[in-house]
């Protein structure tokens, strides 16, 4: 028996490959070897993939989501990833967080202490999170 045939257990990251490139896994257990184009764009992406995971720890406030629903509301979470995985990965997106940091803390500093305000970003927070998550 192979070691390959032997292995029994696979970590999550080799799922992670294996969905993103079926090929490479393939090409692994047959033995083959990454060249130093592929070892760089591993080490790229690794490094990417650590930068985000890097910014979700820190756990910036989602100033809006935590002031309607809470810091550790179930759509207040998931906006945080949505934006750390979509929006920070693009040049508009990363401009649209800007303005939004920007903006929500006077947002929820003037009119967080309304009802009506409060229950009209209830209902547009729980509409930006239906539509970007589920």
């Amino acid at each position: 028996m192979t070691k390959e045939q032997n292995k029994i257990w696979v970590t999550a990251s080799e799922v992670g490959q294996a969905t993103f490139c079926p090929i490479s896994v393939e090409r692994s257990l047959a033995g083959a070897r990454r060249n130093s184009t592929s070892k760089e764009r591993l080490a790229a992406g690794a490094y990417r993939h650590d930068s985000v995971n890097r910014e979700a720890e820190r756990k910036t406030p989602c100033y809006v989501s935590t002031h309607v629903f809470g810091d550790k509301h179930d759509i207040t979470e998931d906006l945080r990833v949505w934006r750390e995985v979509y929006l920070m990965s693009s040049v508009s997106g990363r401009f649209v967080t800007i303005i939004y940091y920007k903006a929500s803390p006077i947002l929820i500093r003037y009119l967080g202490r309304f009802a009506a305000f409060n229950q009209l970003i209830g209902r547009l927070v729980r509409a930006i999170h239906s539509r970007v998550i589920e």
